[in-house]
């Protein structure tokens, strides 16, 4: 099979139920567990991207759900990604960077239910 999908700076996808959409896409961004094995390769703007590491791709996927945790606010879901052994203010310092490099610094004491769809799917 040869797949050839031309993207736009935003591009949907869609099929029916158990179609491979996810597992396609799982492919392109090297999010495929490793006990599945796909053959070919993959290309971005002529480039092959499939011997990349997932961080060197910059393929982006936006999931439906934000998966958010609504009973926490916007910088505290920031905050619950990070690893462990950052602490304290610390915590809430890198998460408020993240936030000023997308400028939705003013949303950090927003909860999820105070947001619109774009916003929750920016910070997830």
């Amino acid at each position: 099979m040869q797949l050839l999908y031309r993207l736009r700076s935003n591009s949907d996808f869609d099929g029916t139920s158990g179609c491979g959409k996810s597992t396609l896409l799982d492919v392109v961004a090297g999010h495929l567990a490793p006990e599945f094995t796909y053959s070919g390769q993959v290309q971005l703007n002529g480039q092959r991207i499939d011997t990349l590491p997932p961080h060197k791709r910059r393929v982006g996927i936006l999931f439906q759900d934000d998966l958010l945790f609504p009973h926490l606010n916007v910088w505290e879901n920031l905050a619950f990604a990070l690893p462990n052994d950052i602490k304290g203010s610390n915590r809430k310092s890198q998460a408020m960077e993240a936030l000023s490099k997308v400028r939705l610094s003013k949303l950090a004491e927003q909860y999820p239910e105070q947001l619109s769809g774009g916003q929750r799917a920016r910070i997830s």
